[in-house]
């Protein structure tokens, strides 16, 4: 037998399959998609099968696989084919994609254990445990791996990775009476007498009853009196959810998305749909019935949320409304955690799994319909390799299972809704709210106008007013800044020197709480400096504000009010992001501070004031998504005001009161803002009239970049079509990110036959080179 392996190798002449012989201990064990190690040149590493021949002709020259580290496979067949097509799309290791679809655990540094569940073990394996509970796979000899295989079928062991010193599965120990006979410790007879009333116990339970010992407990074990039985027990996050939650009754324009919906689950017809729905439309509730549907056709579900802030509110009305038929998967889990809930995917203990965008690889095998909620979100693009865009892997696998998809937003991107008016998607609208509650009236405030009349503060009066007009009616306040610290730079005033990061061409921004100053590309920090660091200067100051400095303006001006604030630096351990929707929404705070975590998906009854502090910033990047991503995040934010109750009201704060995204926002008016925008796009040649591709060339010296850049442009003329347009090589807004220096190119293409085969050429053409190239089709940013 012949086992076909990808390996961990993540070299551009080693992006294939590799063969090995399979050694005949191992024939009966072996499948495809399992963990193994093999010899590859002058050391060990570990792949994947991905396929296997029975009956070939093995080479003489063949090296044999050393082991196996599955018992059941890691991947299934259509995720093996899947990260071949990944590999291609995002021009990516094979290696990379696979490691992209699996939790940490089993790539991390491990140890193989096997773990006895029962003291009546068979005779083959019995020795190597002799008094020991756990024993290193090491000791086994070959010819006895049947015997493991037997021994995890009949539940007498089980095999575990030690990963850091701890077991990757918890167990509980259960004791059960074998049989009865006199004994003479009284500790002793109390255990017989209360495994004879109760069957079995928990040993942990039994100890503290009876105060017995554990040395007394292992006593009567080797006697054979009683036996230990160890079972697993997953790590369940959100395990305390248990409340029955009432399941709602759609409304009229809710029932026509679900109906149609439904038809295209039961027909499977795998269509598109694009659930088109202004905040507090009920897309959620939508998703739950469409979901009830599918669990009911005995098939699975994925639903994608686009950060981890979302997370706890989408979980708990899951979990209240399917129990333990829902797993979550995303990055806030520990490793345990997600470890137990991809095995429960895994071994089909679940039929839904919620999560962010690495919950798209949930390894399902008989898919009904994946939902992704916010589809507009740039979240679900992974920023490192593979660069896949999560969408798109739905779109395929969603066709592999002839499952439906579902792209639900209140601002859908342009790509998403041009497609929908194409009819390549299905368009399903929702267009009021599900309580009937009117879409809060907002506000522009221009900034200029509040500078002149000698307003500095970071709150325009108007926003003053009526914060402190809701805080009196015992009313919530959302408030958003999308950008965290106290202040943007530190500027010496006497030579004008910027304390800038020492990896990066970008300043450091100030972080009071820590009074340290932080890169916030590449995390680099240092103690904040009171003189300039270029001339000694002690007049050096910091300009520019963010959410830390908003906080302490805001406990200044509403000392009574009870503010938190919700952002990356206060939600950087596990939980926060629970721990402080709690109790916003426990109404143990007033109002609730943050960067754009806030703006999506959340509901709060007592919201009745959004303020926008500064919404034009980013209008100012320098990215052709820029008045989009402004629109959206303004409509997102706006949509958590009066989801319960009317008279809600938005305050936007501007310095460009007259830009189309912040007016159109103000009116909550997407198809007017879709119109304008779409005449930018097709002026510039962009998406959606063009698909866009991003090369990256990076190197320590930056003049390489420039000079690389340009051949690669010249070779990309010479096979490409006249049509397509190339741009570069430029310099991108960062010119160095962890000392690294970078130029860009642009490929815009309507289609473009030898595109694949040109990026592959270039990536094989610097595999050895100390440039470094890397190709992005689905760019998030162009800057």
């Amino acid at each position: 037998m012949i086992a076909n392996v990808i390996v961990d190798v993540k070299v551009k002449n080693v992006n294939k399959p590799f063969s090995y012989l399979v050694p005949s201990y191992l024939e009966d064990v072996i499948e495809v998609g399992m963990r193994v190690k093999v010899p590859f040149g002058m050391r060990e590493v570990m792949g994947y099968v991905i396929s296997l021949d029975n009956d070939a002709t093995v080479p003489q020259e063949l090296k044999p696989i050393s082991d196996i580290l599955d018992i059941t496979p890691s991947l299934t067949p259509e995720l093996i084919d899947l990260a071949f097509t990944m590999s291609r799309d995002t021009s990516s290791f094979l290696i990379s994609c696979i490691q992209a679809m699996l939790p940490s655990a089993i790539k991390a540094r491990y140890e193989k254990k096997l773990v006895k569940l029962t003291t009546d073990l068979n005779e083959h394996l019995a020795p190597y445990f002799q008094n020991k509970d756990v024993i290193n796979i090491d000791v086994i000899q070959k010819e006895d791996y049947k015997y493991v295989k037997q021994a995890i079928a009949s539940n007498e062991v089980d095999l575990v990775y030690e990963v850091k010193d701890k077991l990757n599965v918890k167990y509980d120990t259960y004791l059960e009476l074998i049989k009865e006979v006199d004994v003479i410790g009284t500790k002793q007879k109390q255990v017989i007498e209360e495994l004879k009333m109760n069957g079995r116990l928990k040993k942990s339970d039994l100890i503290k009853l009876l105060k017995v010992s554990p040395q007394t407990l292992k006593s009567l074990v080797q006697k054979g009196i009683i036996k230990e039985i160890k079972e697993e027990v997953y790590r369940t996050p959100y395990a305390d959810i248990y409340e029955e939650r009432y399941k709602h009754k759609l409304n009229l324009d809710q029932l026509k998305a679900f109906n149609a919906i439904k038809n295209s689950i039961v027909n499977e017809s795998g269509e598109i749909f694009l659930l088109h729905g202004v905040t507090g439309s009920g897309k959620t509730e939508v998703y739950l019935h469409v979901i009830e549907e599918v669990v009911r056709l005995g098939k699975e579900a994925i639903m994608l949320v686009p950060e981890i802030s979302l997370t706890p509110q989408i979980v708990q009305l899951f979990k209240q409304r399917f129990g333990n038929l829902v797993a979550v998967l995303h990055s806030g889990l520990s490793l345990g955690e997600k470890y137990d809930e991809w095995r429960k995917i895994r071994n089909k203990e679940v039929k839904i799994v919620v999560g962010a965008r690495s919950a798209i690889f949930a390894p399902f095998t008989n898919l009904g319909v994946i939902i992704i909620d916010e589809e507009h979100e740039l979240t679900y693009k992974q920023d490192e390799m593979p660069k896949y865009h999560a969408v798109e892997i739905a779109k395929i696998r969603a066709k592999t299972y002839n499952a439906t998809l579902v792209l639900g937003s209140a601002t859908p991107s342009l790509e998403s809704y041009a497609r929908a008016i194409k009819k390549v998607y299905t368009l399903l609208e929702l267009p009021k709210r599900a309580t009937l509650t009117r879409l809060p009236k907002a506000t522009i405030v221009n900034m200029t106008n509040e500078f002149k009349r000698g307003n500095l503060s970071i709150f325009s009066e108007c926003l003053k007013e009526a914060i402190t007009d809701r805080l009196n009616k015992h009313e919530q306040v959302i408030l958003l800044l999308n950008r965290r610290g106290y202040e943007n730079f530190l500027l010496c005033r006497s030579c004008g020197y910027t304390v800038m990061c020492q990896n990066c061409d970008i300043s450091l921004t100030y972080h009071k709480t820590s009074k340290r100053l932080k890169c916030h590309y590449c995390g680099f920090e240092m103690p904040v400096v009171t003189e300039c660091p270029k001339c000694k200067s002690k007049h050096i100051k910091g300009f520019g504000y963010g959410t830390q400095k908003v906080e302490e303006e805001l406990i200044k001006t509403f000392p009574d009010a009870r503010i938190i604030r919700m952002d990356v630096d206060t939600t950087s351990n596990k939980g926060d992001h629970d721990r402080i929707i709690k109790l916003f929404k426990e109404k143990q705070a007033d109002i609730l501070l943050g960067t754009q975590m806030i703006a999506k998906g959340l509901d709060f009854e007592d919201v009745t004031l959004v303020g926008v502090l500064l919404a034009d910033i980013s209008l100012r990047l320098p990215d052709f998504r820029a008045s989009e991503k402004t629109f959206q995040l303004i409509m997102q934010v706006a949509g958590r005001a009066g989801r319960h109750k009317e008279n809600s009201e938005v305050i936007i704060q501007t310095y460009n009161p007259e830009h189309y995204a912040i007016k159109l926002a103000a009116e909550h008016n997407y198809l007017a803002f879709f119109n304008q925008e779409m005449k930018v796009r097709k002026l510039g040649k962009y998406s959606p009239y063009y698909y866009l591709t991003k090369i990256i060339v990076q190197s320590e010296i930056f003049q390489d970049t420039l000079k690389e850049g340009n051949k690669i442009v010249n070779y990309l003329k010479s096979q490409l079509s006249n049509e397509t347009v190339i741009l570069g090589p430029v310099v991108p807004q960062v010119k160095r990110l962890n000392n690294l220096y970078s130029t860009q190119i642009i490929i815009k293409f309507k289609q473009e036959s030898k595109l694949a085969e040109s990026l592959e050429h270039i990536l094989t053409s610097y595999q050895d080179s100390p440039i470094n190239v890397i190709i992005d089709r689905y760019p998030t940013f162009i800057m």
